[in-house]
């Protein structure tokens, strides 16, 4: 079905115009563009939310994240379709981003994942149109950069869309009525995904959404830990939280690149956001008062 769409819509020849443009500098742009849907920079949006705004809205965009990310990759294994540029005469020009299947496009969903998110959470206008010109950009750079067609982007950003619609309707009962344990079953096509696939995001985003929940049960069991304080402090939690998980991720990775260490790795980034660093937090703040 996928490649009679391919043909009908002449999906190829419209990418072959597009790269028809190319240039040295639009390849650089682009790359740059497409390098922006960077799971650093949702953490970093993720840890900034959960540290110093709100913690059910930064759970409420961690789950929603997670779950698109399992049932994208859930779906390309499904599908199987192979990259335009492994069937026809496309240039590839992102070498560091185009590996495993192509339908539907992983950048353009999850960045109408979180953009979807984000609005829902805090709806502006501003948002709604910079969260829109963001997907856009990031999903015409797949398809300039030759690795997505047009039906991946297009697909990618429908489902990234109506995925959290549907997930933080259900995410609002979950937590309206604190059944945190519920939260555990996003887990399920992550599991899937590593019994079908042997994908290597699912061995990152898996042990790390396990370690991120585990953390937070702890967290609301004996941490209780507020989100809010002066701008200094907030200032304070932001560049010592993100030195502390650098330091789990690269000074982990320094020991040697196997296995079992980068599920731990990735496990214990996950629950440093949600307990170690809120307890250091409560701990320094502390200290800070009883010496004032």
């Amino acid at each position: 079905m996928y490649s009679r769409v391919r043909r009908c819509f002449k999906l190829i020849a419209f990418m072959q115009w597009i790269q028809s443009f190319s240039t040295p500098a639009l390849d650089q742009f682009f790359l740059l563009i497409t390098n922006l849907a960077n799971e650093m920079l949702f953490v970093f949006c993720v840890v900034i939310l959960y540290w110093c705004v709100s913690k059910e809205k930064g759970l409420l965009l961690v789950c929603s994240l997670v779950f698109s990310i399992f049932i994208n990759i859930d779906l390309k294994h499904i599908w199987k379709e192979p990259r335009p540029f492994s069937y026809s005469d496309i240039i590839r020009k992102d070498l560091n981003t185009s590996y495993g299947y192509s339908f539907p496009s992983g950048h353009s969903q999850m960045t109408a994942s979180f953009f979807t998110s984000l609005w829902l959470q805090f709806p502006s206008r501003i948002l709604l149109i910079f969260g829109i010109v963001m997907t856009l950009s990031i999903g015409f750079s797949r398809i300039y950069l030759g690795v997505h067609t047009p039906l991946d982007v297009f697909c990618g950003i429908l489902i990234g869309i109506f995925l959290i619609i549907a997930v933080q309707l259900l995410m609002k009962k979950i937590l309206c009525n604190k059944k945190y344990w519920m939260l555990y079953l996003f887990l399920i096509p992550g599991l899937l995904g590593i019994a079908l696939t042997d994908d290597p995001d699912i061995l990152k985003v898996s042990p790390l959404f396990l370690g991120f929940l585990l953390g937070f049960s702890l967290e609301q069991k004996f941490l209780d830990f507020q989100v809010k304080g002066k701008l200094s402090e907030q200032i304070r939690k932001v560049t010592s939280g993100i030195l502390i998980l650098v330091f789990i991720q690269f000074g982990l990775k320094l020991i040697g690149d196997f296995f079992w260490l980068n599920l731990i790795r990735y496990f214990l980034t996950g629950f440093a956001i949600t307990f170690i660093c809120p307890y250091l937090f409560q701990r320094f703040k502390k200290i800070r008062v009883s010496k004032n």
